[in-house]
């Protein structure tokens, strides 16, 4: 059943969803719903969380429409909104028990026990299968020859380029067009958790096929302007921005000591997040 379960997610879902890193998952950690997966908790339509989730999902409706597939309805209670994004991973709600005085009632929801455990086995099936084929790979690697690098995943496996970076293009295809939607609606905390999303290859292919418009709006957005704090992978400390040019970067030290150096934009993490 559990294998059963894993191939129809396979056939539902984008490839990278079955790892839960695709723009998709990013989209669903933004809206914070993995802070309800929670087989201990109850949920209630008047909760906080709840509200800002039906608040965040309805402001960003088109967004979530066009890359969860999903249409939230403006009369949308929370709860129908949760189950809504549940049901797409597997999960639902079922309502355990009203609370309150006859006809003033409250429904008392929570996860269904049966689907998050039949949800953990796939996990653990996937956990599993991924352990093999990484063992695999490690064992193919030691007679096969580098050759390149395609999103630092492009190896020659006897004259058979993996499919791993083929799936990364079109994923980061997806993060291009939600990143450039984001901007459109202002959305720049969206903005934000994408790139902290993607490693430096990913970020330096995405930048390249950005407009001159849009790319300075992202770096506009990220905060990484003259006299911004940031970090510099692979560096220690934090580094004052001096000038951007381009897909380039002027950098030195906060300390003030040794030389300034030019870097490359996708190189650089904003320290405020704001």
């Amino acid at each position: 059943m559990v294998a059963a379960k894993d191939l129809s997610d396979r056939e539902k879902f984008h490839s990278l969803d079955w790892r839960n890193d695709s723009v998709s998952w990013s989209l669903r950690r933004e809206l914070g719903l993995h802070l309800f997966l929670n087989p201990d908790r109850e949920f209630r339509n008047d909760e906080l969380d709840l509200l800002e989730l039906q608040r965040q999902t309805q402001r960003h409706a088109l967004i979530i429409k066009d890359f969860l597939g999903i249409t939230i309805r403006r009369n949308a209670s929370p709860i129908q909104i949760l189950q809504q994004l549940l049901e797409q991973i597997g999960l639902r709600l079922v309502c355990d028990r009203r609370e309150g005085a006859r006809g003033d009632q409250v429904r008392v929801y929570r996860l269904d026990l049966e689907q998050w455990a039949i949800a953990q086995e796939v996990l653990e099936y996937r956990r599993s299968k991924r352990e093999s084929q990484a063992q695999r790979e490690v064992e193919a690697a030691s007679t096969v020859v580098v050759t390149g690098v395609y999103f630092d995943k492009n190896i020659n496996k006897g004259g058979a380029v993996t499919t791993e970076g083929e799936l990364l293009s079109e994923e980061l295809a997806d993060g291009l067009d939600i990143l450039t939607q984001a901007v459109a609606v202002q959305e720049w905390s969206l903005v934000r958790s994408l790139w902290m999303t993607w490693d430096l290859s990913q970020r330096s292919a995405v930048l390249m096929q950005m407009s001159d418009e849009l790319r300075s709006q992202v770096i506009e957005t990220l905060g990484l302007l003259p006299g911004a704090i940031v970090r510099w992978m692979g560096k220690a400390g934090d580094w004052i921005v001096e000038a951007v040019e381009g897909l380039q970067v002027k950098v030195r030290q906060e300390s003030g000591l040794g030389q300034d150096w030019r870097v490359v934009f996708a190189e650089l993490d904003p320290i405020e997040l704001g």
